[in-house]
């Protein structure tokens, strides 16, 4: 429904790649789709669009220890993607390392201007396998009517009252209204 043929096929290489790199301690790609018969990852997550493995760190390619990058609080260890960005919604995940189970606040960002502030608290399996907590991590925003004005906008994300953005942040956004 959500994907071509040929990406249909791509996705089951990218959760096989996906579950060898979590097992080897690298962080998970954004998201994971389930496979056929599995479960949705969470009720909570129900209504979460489908995942963007194209945003997912290449194989082979190191992947930094803290995903966030920018000023971070001293002793803080932020990590953390925006997974997708669509005219629907923009959505990803972050957790504090040195805080687990803790649901931090994430700073969505238009061509540099703060648009909302939404807490990192959905349900996340692949993001509580690889932390070893609750997985209550995820965020989702629906994209507002403002930006759905036919010009290019510039989408960021970043940890609340920091400047510690998340990986692949910088993402372009072209909606028409």
């Amino acid at each position: 429904m959500f994907a071509s043929p040929a990406r249909r096929l791509l996705i089951p290489t990218l959760i096989v790649v996906c579950a060898f790199l979590t097992a080897c301690g690298t962080p998970p790609e954004p998201s994971t789709t389930p496979g056929p018969g599995q479960p949705a990852a969470s009720p909570v997550a129900a209504n979460t669009p489908p995942p963007n493995t194209s945003a997912a760190p290449l194989p082979g390619v190191p992947v930094p220890a803290n995903l966030a990058t920018g000023k971070q609080t001293k002793g803080e260890v932020y990590e953390g993607f925006l997974d997708n960005v669509d005219c629907d919604s923009i959505w990803g995940w972050a957790w504090n390392k040195n805080q687990p189970n803790t649901i931090l606040q994430v700073e969505i960002l238009s061509d540099g201007a703060p648009i909302a502030t939404i807490p990192a608290s959905q349900l996340r399996k692949d993001v509580a396998t690889y932390a070893g907590d609750n997985g209550y991590h995820g965020y989702v925003l629906t994209v507002p009517a403002s930006l759905k004005d036919g010009k290019q906008h510039v989408i960021r994300a970043r940890i609340a009252k920091t400047d510690a953005e998340l990986q692949l942040s910088s993402r372009p956004l072209k909606c028409t209204p």
